[in-house]
């Protein structure tokens, strides 16, 4: 969690790829084929923490979910 400085909470990009991992209803939209070229183009684009990801994904009881996709999608 960042702040800016009007005092705003900004999350973590790790935060929203678990987010959108995890199929929040806000994130909808995004699902199959166009959550995997989202992440692809996170991944190639940011420098994304592997660990912090899982960390996210662990709270959300799906850490070994997002180890086998990102294994499967060779992000990390």
């Amino acid at each position: 969690m960042n702040l800016d400085s009007d005092g705003i909470v900004i999350p973590r990009l790790e935060k929203m790829f678990v987010d959108l991992f995890s199929r929040e209803p806000a994130l909808e939209p995004f699902g199959g084929a166009e959550m995997d070229r989202v992440f692809k183009n996170v991944f190639d684009t940011y420098a994304l923490n592997a660990d912090t990801i899982l960390r996210y994904a662990a709270r959300r009881g799906k850490r070994q979910e997002m180890v086998e996709y990102l294994t499967s999608q060779k992000l990390t």
